[in-house]
């Protein structure tokens, strides 16, 4: 799954879960699903396992620096 997919379909709620878990900030998160910013591969690794691997590190390397 896309992250911005899956950051879209998250209420608010939920979105402050996932970061805490990914240990970013909501703003970094917004901006990586829209394209804004690159995941670095620690990241990418966070992602996967915050979203329980629904968005994962290799649908991520696009991202990654």
């Amino acid at each position: 799954m896309k992250l911005l997919t899956y950051w879209k379909g998250l209420n608010p709620s939920e979105k402050k879960a996932f970061v805490a878990k990914a240990e970013t900030t909501m703003i970094y998160m917004s901006q990586l699903a829209n394209g804004h910013r690159n995941a670095g591969l620690e990241l990418a690794i966070k992602i996967q396992s915050a979203s329980e691997r629904q968005v994962t590190v290799e649908e991520l390397a696009g991202m990654c620096e």
